[in-house]
């Protein structure tokens, strides 16, 4: 019955901002897991981050992985060949992919993850929901990832009804103070610096949006989307996305203290 009742509720949180939060109780029902990342990929473009349980070294997510590491992920690497859905392990991905030596001392050992299984949902069109599921003191066993195979069918098709007409958007904080914190560093982020048309940009960016979906967004060509970026990089003294990142979560922080 208390697995009926976590379906329902996911089933219920479809097209709302908790879907993903919603959806991650349920499958941490499932199987044991110390962590969940949950990111949007789509053919060609860089991942969107949707969702977070991260309890230890949660800015390497936002500095590291998301800027730039996601093209050693072996995950990401095998979503880029158009794979099927499924259950995919770290470990049998690295025996077949190999494991870049830079992403393993660079990013992976920081995050202190022992072992990692993915649930891959392939929504169609290139699109693609990864669910990182990850542990910190002990493997996955082949038995996780039969049970976690059980549900995949319905995980896929819950994903694909949330994300079937939407673009991949980060799920709602999980409490109305921590989303007010956010949105009120958002508005505040530049400030003085930005133009209003620049910190739109700025916005949608830390947001998840590429230039592409940005100019869609606004109706606007994606060059001149570019030159914006250009122009917030050098105004707030930063060089990529990832610094982009930094910069604002330091501001979050200082501005809610």
């Amino acid at each position: 019955m208390a697995e009926l009742d976590l379906i329902t509720k996911v089933v219920k949180a479809i097209q709302t901002p908790s879907f993903t939060r919603v959806l991650n109780r349920f499958i941490t029902e499932i199987i044991d897991v110390d962590s969940t990342v949950i990111v949007g990929y789509q053919s060609g473009k860089r991942p969107v981050y949707l969702f977070d349980s991260l309890s230890r070294q949660r800015e390497l997510l936002f500095n590291q992985y998301l800027p730039h590491h996601y093209t050693d992920d072996p995950f990401f690497n095998l979503m880029s060949t158009e794979c099927e859905s499924g259950i995919y392990c770290l470990k049998a991905l690295i025996a077949n992919q190999g494991f870049n030596q830079n992403f393993q001392a660079d990013f992976y050992q920081s995050t202190h993850w022992k072992d990692e299984l993915g649930i891959i949902c392939n929504l169609g069109n290139g699109r693609y929901i990864a669910i990182f599921l990850g542990r910190f003191d002990h493997h996955f066993s082949q038995a996780d990832s039969v049970l976690l195979t059980l549900y995949l069918e319905l995980v896929v098709s819950l994903c694909g009804q949330h994300w079937k007409f939407e673009a991949f958007d980060m799920s709602s904080p999980p409490n109305s103070e921590l989303k007010t914190m956010i949105e009120r560093a958002l508005d505040g982020f530049g400030e003085g610096l930005l133009t209003n048309a620049e910190h739109r940009v700025a916005k949608l960016l830390l947001l998840g949006l590429d230039s592409e979906g940005i100019a869609k967004q606004h109706g606007v060509k994606v060059g001149t989307v570019k030159n914006q970026r250009k122009k917030i990089y050098k105004k707030m003294k930063v060089a990529s996305l990832g610094e982009l990142f930094s910069s604002f979560l330091n501001h979050a922080i200082n501005s809610n203290e």
